[in-house]
């Protein structure tokens, strides 16, 4: 494959794992019964009945005009077969088809997701181009049970070029999923590879990231006779001027559970669609609208609610107008909040404490929390609530494992800052002279950069700009931001640049490092610096909203960024540690506890009216309560967070596998901490 080429392939797989899925203007698409069709990649046996629905949606790449790889597609299923068929045109006037690698030709990806379950899912991810094809996803039994893997005999596909229109055309048997009058998932990518090399790619429903959860695909009704067909016509009316818009709506059939759809909704607030005739509800999709999120720290936290359930009855060939779906705003309840924080009260209460996390647990949406309070040095409450996957309901244990993200960062500044002690590593010394960093070394300021720059962020690297979401460094080169400890920037790519120099110092990999010294002196046993295969049944799952998210371990490398796995039980062990001085020298933890730089007010990432330092591998907050060290972690499906108050002989710990996970433990941290006061000050309940 040219390397120009396989470089944009990459780029646009990186783009289908990160981007998040937005929401479009599309209807159902309606499936009937087809027979005597022969998978030969010619569609004249198709009916001319059978309407034909554009892939116009531009995920990547750019076409030169609305005629460059005009696509389309068209659907149909066999009861007797168990199968649904899938046939795809694209008109275009530079084919490219070969017998080479996929990737290098045009080509196309087929998802199909037969259960279609409301919490998303597994799917079925095929490709084909030329005279080539693929299978991807085999999801694992943990993640999601109700996909059995599907061999290659159950799919047929051809690819044919005829003149200037490329057809793809499917068979899947769907075996024992295979349901009519029900509905379906499926989406579709088309990628037109010219001559020139240059890729560009169409999709029927907008957003990308399918295959990390079903429910980003679009859907197919099986239907038996369009007879059965009604239109339903309806408006969504926004009561909170706080609430921007709602991109869509969740209709569920009241008689058969399986029929259920998204259906988008416009800037007007007007949805329509095609439904079977039925007795339906109405309720909000929580992949768009499960809360309002602030633009600036001072999160308002209100649940987006409607006010009124709606149910509507669907008449074969009539139109139904849907009575108003009025939307308003919710705030968790004020009176929680007491005037001193809970962990500074004498008489420390665990009922109030399972109250307030319950209830906010409920009020985001969170799956699954673990949680620990340290007090006077000792672990006082350590609990779990919710599960782990809300796709199959498996109930959280204490000793599931949560995706540390960011919050590797404090451990790995402990670690270094031990071989500091152990005279193995010099803050000052220049890192270049350990080991060097090719991608930057263009740039001369490179080799003023420290060991004490990095773990206060003075580096200069930008968060990620050269290193892969792999954790290995690609060939692109960057510029630093500015003269290494001159000012702040917060930087993963520089923590796994020290990493690396200590891995090389060690000549040990970083998790053997962990193990061995801090995981051992601190009593961690429970806590893993990166992960490995051993541990795939003792993770939670992620979640976006409420749809478990499936990716591959891409931190199976050892990155101080971001690639510890832990709980709360586990990690309260490392507040502790801290509370009592454990593993480093009092000279140490004054450089944790004492703020090597003041941050500026425009780049804080707590609160900006607290004054924030940092101070190597740890922030450093004056707040209204006195000083608290701490850092949170985000993957995206997983947050998490610490806060330790050294004055105070007290902290407390929190692991979720929510992407809601931030606003629920800010709540956490004023409820535990801070109290009545500092809440009604950070949060603004106007109406």
């Amino acid at each position: 494959m040219n390397i120009k080429l396989f470089i944009q392939w990459i780029i646009f797989l990186s783009l289908l794992a990160i981007l998040p899925a937005n929401s479009q203007n599309y209807e159902a698409v309606i499936a009937y019964p087809v027979s005597d069709i022969t998978i030969d990649g010619q569609l004249n046996d198709w009916s001319d009945d059978i309407k034909s629905y554009p892939i116009s949606n531009i995920p990547f790449g750019e076409f030169q005009g609305e005629d460059d790889c005009k696509a389309s597609f068209k659907v149909g299923y066999n009861e007797v077969e168990k199968s649904i068929y899938v046939g795809v045109e694209a008109v275009d006037s530079d084919i490219v088809l070969s017998n080479k690698e996929i990737g290098s030709n045009d080509y196309m990806y087929l998802y199909v997701d037969p259960i279609h379950s409301p919490y998303g899912g597994g799917l079925y991810l095929f490709q084909a181009g030329g005279q080539q094809k693929e299978k991807f996803h085999d999801y694992p039994k943990y993640w999601s049970p109700y996909l059995s893997n599907i061999s290659w005999d159950q799919i047929e596909v051809k690819t044919l070029k005829n003149e200037n229109t490329l057809c793809y055309e499917w068979k899947i048997n769907l075996g024992t999923h295979f349901k009519i009058n029900t509905v379906i998932g499926l989406d579709l990518i088309v990628a037109d590879i010219d001559s020139n090399e240059e890729g560009a790619w169409k999709i029927w429903k907008q957003g990308t990231s399918k295959s990390e959860s079903s429910h980003r695909l679009g859907e197919v009704i099986l239907l038996d006779d369009p007879k059965k067909l009604g239109e339903v016509k309806g408006k969504v009316v926004i009561k909170d001027k706080k609430i921007k818009n709602i991109n869509e709506i969740k209709i569920t059939s009241l008689d058969n559970p399986d029929i259920w759809l998204k259906v988008a909704v416009d800037s007007l607030g007007n949805y329509q669609c095609s439904l079977p005739k039925g007795n339906y509800t109405i309720e909000l999709n929580n992949q768009l609208t499960s809360h309002i999120h602030s633009i600036d720290f001072h999160q308002d936290s209100r649940k987006i609610i409607v006010e009124k359930p709606i149910s509507f009855t669907v008449k074969e060939q009539i139109l139904t107008k849907v009575e108003p779906l009025n939307v308003s705003t919710q705030l968790i309840q004020q009176g929680l909040f007491e005037e001193k924080g809970i962990l500074l009260q004498d008489d420390f209460s665990e009922y109030k404490v399972d109250r307030f996390v319950k209830l906010a647990k409920d009020y985001f949406e969170i799956p699954g929390v673990s949680i620990a309070l340290v007090k006077d040095g000792e672990v006082i409450y350590d609990k779990v609530f919710g599960v782990a996957n809300m796709l199959t309901g498996e109930a959280l244990r204490k000793d599931h494992l949560f995706e540390g993200a960011s919050i590797t960062k404090s451990v790995f500044g402990m670690m270094a800052l031990k071989l500091v002690e152990k005279g193995e590593l010099d803050l000052d010394k220049p890192l270049y002279q350990y080991l060097r960093f090719p991608n930057i070394e263009h740039d001369e300021r490179y080799k003023k950069i420290t060991a004490r720059h990095i773990l206060n962020h003075q580096s200069g690297l930008e968060n990620w700009s050269v290193e892969s979401y792999t954790g290995h460094i690609s060939d692109v080169k960057a510029d630093l931001a500015f003269d290494p400890g001159s000012d702040f920037l917060y930087s993963g790519e520089a923590m796994n640049y020290l990493g690396r120099v200590i891995a090389h110092i060690t000549q040990k990999p970083l998790r053997q490092t962990f193990q061995e010294e801090l995981a051992l002196e601190f009593g961690m046993t429970n806590t893993y610096f990166s992960y490995d295969s051993s541990l795939v049944e003792k993770c939670a799952i992620g979640h976006l909203y409420t749809f478990p998210r499936y990716k591959s371990k891409f931190h199976q490398v050892d990155s101080p960024a971001s690639s510890l796995y832990s709980n709360a039980t586990d990690f309260s062990q490392f507040i502790v540690g801290i509370l009592n001085k454990k593993y480093l020298s009092e000279e140490s933890y004054k450089l944790i506890t004492t703020p090597h730089q003041i941050i500026p007010k425009k780049k804080t990432l707590y609160s900006p009216d607290w004054n924030q330092g940092i101070g190597y591998g740890f922030f450093v907050v004056d707040s209204p309560d006195g000083k608290i060290i701490a850092h949170g972690g985000n993957n995206y499906d997983f947050e998490c967070k610490y806060i330790v108050m050294p004055d105070k002989n007290l902290g407390f710990v929190v692991f979720t596998n929510s992407n809601f996970g931030d606003e629920f433990m800010r709540l956490l941290e004023l409820y535990l901490l801070h109290g009545k006061g500092v809440y009604e000050e950070e949060f603004n309940h106007g109406g």
